[in-house]
């Protein structure tokens, strides 16, 4: 959470905010640090302006850019010279956009210096089990390959690099022939007599006996990256390899650094020292500041590409200590909760710390498996007895057969958790609840103040919103901080300044002082935003205007409505007293464009009433707009923090699903202001939901759309998060246009075949993508698109081939099924599919105050990138439309994977290079999001696709948001028949509002 990605998310009463909070100026750093640098603080308390570790911004490389150039104009010719005969997938970049005005950027990113006659081998590291020893699995493996460096490679390792799971980079030949044995203990312990837990460790050159060996030349990818010709192929599998190897080299210093908590395999963070900055975030929970890093293939040359990273982690100390925290003041902290945030916890057992032969401290860790349960260990010959969930050591009795001598216990039989551990290890027992350390089926029980709670773990809880809020407060900070945290704590914390052994031994470094690169960036100019009658809004500004004087493009009628209040104790507003404000909202409404009719009825509901009785008033209240066939509800609710609570989801489900009645919700503070802007934001969801338009654009733009052939398609899936139900579906949401002025983007909802499986299936994908045509055909009189353009959100990577081989694979079978012969054999449809990119890790910052924007100096709206960061081959940009008024901005970053329409010169009216057309179509319809008067960071397909998702979560918010009020139960992680059928049913919407923007 180092920004908000998405700085600009629309308006009304839940729409999502600006990015960020300016945090002014940081500490200091440590002595020998690089300068902070920054201009004098302005008067006022404005943001300054990165300059760097020199004090000012380098020239950009003109190599590199000598080098786009004549790569982007070669394949430029190529795109004009083989019209009709051009790859389809992963297409070449038809040279780079030109519109726009130029400024210079700041990204953050360093030059990788890697020795050219550097070569690598890689193998893949297999662990055998010599019985009678557990298969290794999870942290295990970790400990068995460090042992396996540590034991058998001593002198060698400085020249190995790992991911300790599977793979190991070397500089040197190693052994295919030997098995190597290793002894498992604990960290710290010294090698034992061979007693132990023994595995066998092999080396290999692939996942089979004849997979040839792995040899990575790092010439050879930076001969690629330099040539000048656009024919020049490299083999992807051997730019991957390079990729995985140099990442691992990078990353290795921070994963064997036990002073570094690494999270995955980019992100790592300070436990100690000068560089370890955290925040309490309360009940329990810490957020630790970080780095992402990555190796990146750029044009000419290898990047290091280093963020700022927050992440919320468990508190170190003692447990019961840390559950004291994590229950704070708070009533309904029952036992179940209590076992869920500890759950996979691990800890150090401090009664049995010991040193080994050089005094160092032996660490005895644990996992928590959570609280005792009566189901604990019920199939073994002598369960234990546990008389209810969550029972403390005073309580839990279990069999011991044999005591320790000296003990004073008695042989075979019961003992309870306080005896054993007052008799055996002289430590009178707290009355918490006890832990189990051991397994379900295998319990080992200890008392919670003899666990202490390694540092650096990340939290698998939900955070609440306080602490959502201090994670914010935190983590979100203007442009210039994080930019000087960068290159003042991460080369430090990776191990180039100074340089590590590691590093050392495979030639690799960065400059000295570390100092980001500097890349050409462009300022687009926005489109002119038209309003009904081809009105414009005055005072455009940064991307933003406002309503006043304008009315929407396509104003709708609102003859059938009703309004409900919602009173929580002393918030809320009686239903007798929202008249004159009810009609203030009417009046608000006629003046944006939509016919409104006078409310037919008021009605009330007091939150406070028993959970039964309210539930049956809502029914009431949704039967009886069913039964008038009312258009729409709109709900008044008393807080804004009960707009993310059960009651707006529960309406959510009710008017979308159960009823077919819209639903627009809206804060009683926002009814009480009676303020004309503030009834016109809410106007926006109202006439969108209703079919309306509310916003379009001057007909000189988005010209490929405006000629009525083109369908714009975003795709998402949403998956469960911490704190959901093991039986959390993942759902997929598919919006699409209906029309040129890009106003309606119907919704169709589904639940993925798998739940956390990104990649939608080739059947579900083609029936979704169906129900978008067969719409598209109503509307348009049996005609069907013939041009596809697809957002897909969401997509790493790894997944890209997958994306055109399944889910572009699907639509293509939809089309097959619905389109004529004829227009098939014209190769209608032609379809676009592009990976939008929001959790990216790329970041700009202006190296000119002239050319920010904002309080904090930001970037301005409209800045595109397409070179100095990106690979001349592939075809990538990163857009930021948006205006981010505080923290910084995160532009999303576009990914061809699939072109068949913009290199095509017969859809291109006005004859522009196929980047200045691609990129200026998804800026202009930046500004079509129908929920804000302003320019949005993410194109509204994926974007419209995202809010699809969201609503589905509110719709299966049992699931997703289900909390532990019962004890934990083993079950299959796949939902059985029956629970997706129900789910299913939770999210297939009304008839009455099945092909509307429902989620809005």
């Amino acid at each position: 959470m180092a920004d908000r990605g998405r700085g600009s998310r629309g308006s009304g009463s839940r729409g999502r905010g600006n990015a960020g909070r300016g945090r002014g100026q940081p500490p200091q750093g440590p002595p020998g640090a690089v300068p902070y640098r920054s201009r004098p603080q302005p008067q006022g308390g404005q943001s300054t302006v990165f300059v760097g570790a020199t004090g000012r911004a380098p020239d950009i490389d003109q190599n590199v850019r000598q080098t786009e150039d004549k790569v982007g104009s070669s394949l430029e010719q190529h795109v004009k010279d083989k019209q009709g005969k051009l790859g389809k997938e992963f297409p070449d970049r038809p040279g780079y956009g030109e519109k726009g005005s130029e400024v210079k950027l700041w990204a953050n990113y360093f030059p990788l210096q890697v020795s050219e006659d550097l070569r690598l081998r890689r193998y893949r590291i297999q662990i055998e089990a010599v019985k009678p020893a557990p298969a290794a699995k999870g942290r295990k493996v970790y400990r068995i390959i460090e042992l396996f460096l540590q034991d058998h490679f001593p002198q060698k390792r400085k020249g190995m690099a790992t991911d300790y799971r599977q793979t190991l980079i070397s500089i040197e030949d190693l052994s295919l022939e030997q098995n190597y044995t290793v002894e498992y203990r604990d960290e710290g312990a010294d090698a034992s007599d061979g007693s132990g837990q023994q595995y066998r460790v092999s080396l290999h050159h692939g996942s089979k006996k004849d997979d040839p060996p792995v040899t990575i030349s790092i010439i050879e990818l930076l001969n690629y990256l330099r040539a000048q010709s656009g024919t020049v192929i490299y083999d992807q599998s051997a730019k991957d390899a390079a990729k995985q190897a140099l990442n691992l080299i990078v990353g290795q210093g921070a994963k064997s650094n036990p002073s570094i908590a690494s999270i995955g395999a980019n992100k790592h963070f300070a436990l100690s020292g000068n560089l370890f900055e955290r925040a309490d975030l309360g009940h329990g929970l810490e957020c630790l500041r970080g780095f992402f890093v990555s190796v990146r293939p750029a044009t000419c040359r290898i990047l290091l590409n280093i963020q700022v990273k927050h992440a919320a982690m468990y508190k170190t100390g003692m447990v019961n200590s840390v559950v004291k925290d994590f229950i704070g003041d708070r009533k309904d902290i029952t036992p179940p909760k209590i076992h869920k945030f500890l759950a996979r916890v691990r800890v150090e057992l401090t009664h049995l710390a010991r040193k080994n032969n050089s005094g160092q401290k032996v660490l005895r860790i644990r996992t928590i498996c959570g609280l005792a349960t009566p189901r604990d260990g019920k199939d073994s010959e002598n369960p234990p007895k546990i008389p209810a969930f969550g029972a403390t050591s005073q309580q839990v009795r279990f069999h011991i057969d044999k005591p320790p001598d000296g003990s004073g216990l008695p042989q075979d039989t019961l003992v309870t958790v306080a005896d054993y551990f007052q008799k055996v290890h002289n430590h009178p027992c707290s009355t918490s609840p006890v832990l189990n350390v051991g397994t379900q089926k295998r319990p080992v029980y200890v008392p919670p103040e003899l666990c202490r709670i390694l540092p650096g773990q990340p939290a698998g809880v939900k955070l609440n919103s306080f602490q959502t809020k201090k994670m914010t407060d935190f983590s979100i900070r203007n442009p210039a901080d994080n930019a000087n945290t960068i290159i003042r704590n991460g080369p430090k914390l990776l191990g180039f300044e100074p340089l590590n052994q590691t590093l050392t031994s495979f030639k690799t470094k960065t400059d000295h002082p570390p100092n980001m690169i500097t890349v050409p960036g462009r300022i687009l100019t926005g489109p002119t935003v038209t309003y009904h009658a081809q009105q414009t809004p005055k005072n455009i500004r940064d991307g933003g205007w406002n309503l006043n004087g304008v009315r929407f493009a396509k104003g709708t009628t609102l003859r059938d409505w009703a309004y409900l209040t919602l009173k929580q104790g002393d918030e809320g507003v009686p239903p007798k007293d929202c008249g004159n404000l009810i009609q203030s909202f009417e009046r608000a409404m006629g003046r944006s464009g939509i016919q409104a009719s006078k409310a037919r009825w008021g009605d009330g509901v007091n939150w406070n009433t028993d959970p039964d009785v309210r539930e049956a008033q809502l029914a009431n209240v949704f039967r009886k707009c069913e039964t008038q066939r009312l258009q729409m509800l709109i709900v008044i609710l008393p807080s804004k923090d009960l707009t993310k609570d059960a009651i707006y989801k529960k309406i959510k489900a009710l008017g979308d699903v159960t009823y077919g009645v819209h639903t627009v919700c809206m804060t009683a503070s926002n009814l009480l202001k009676d303020d004309i802007g503030t009834f016109a934001n809410i106007a926006l969801k109202v006439n969108a939901k209703l079919g309306g338009v509310n916003h379009s654009l001057a007909p000189n733009h988005c010209s490929l759309i405006r000629q009525g052939t083109t369908m714009v398609v975003g795709i998402d899936v949403t998956h469960p998060s911490p704190g959901s139900s093991e039986d959390a579906p993942s759902v997929v949401a598919m919006v699409a246009s209906i029309g040129p002025d890009l106003g309606q983007w119907p919704a169709e909802l589904c639940l993925q075949d798998e739940s956390r499986q990104e990649t939608v299936s080739k059947t579900l994908v083609a029936d979704l993508f169906k129900t978008r045509l067969k719409l598209w055909q109503n509307i348009h009189k049996t005609k069907l698109p013939e041009n596809i353009l697809v957002y897909r959100d969401g997509v790493s990577e790894g997944q890209y081939q997958k994306t055109i081989d399944i889910e572009l694979s699907g639509m293509q079978q939809a089309c097959k099924e619905l389109y004529p012969a004829d227009l098939q054999k014209r190769g209608v449809p032609r379809f676009s599919v592009i990976i939008v990119g929001k959790r990216h890790h790329t970041r700009f910052y202006v190296t000119d105050e002239k050319n920010a924007q904002g309080r904090p100096k930001n970037t301005k709206p409209g800045t595109v990138v397409d070179r100095g960061v990106t690979e001349a081959h592939n075809w990538d940009f990163f857009l930021q439309p948006h205006a981010a008024i505080q923290g910084t901005a995160r532009p999303a970053h576009y990914y061809v994977i699939y072109d068949e329409i913009f290199r095509d010169k017969k859809l291109n009216p006005l004859n522009e290079r196929p980047a200045d057309m691609l990129e200026r179509l998804t800026h202009e319809i930046s500004y079509l999001y129908a929920r804000a008067t302003k320019a949005v960071s993410l194109s509204p397909p994926a974007y419209y696709a995202d809010l699809a998702c969201e609503r589905a979560r509110d719709y299966l918010a049992e699931y997703y948001d289900a909390s532990a009020t019962a004890t934990p139960a083993a079950t299959d992680s796949s939902a059985s028949n029956a629970v997706r059928a129900m789910q299913a049913a939770k999210i297939r919407i009304h008839p009455n509002l099945k092909n509307s923007m429902f989620y809005l």
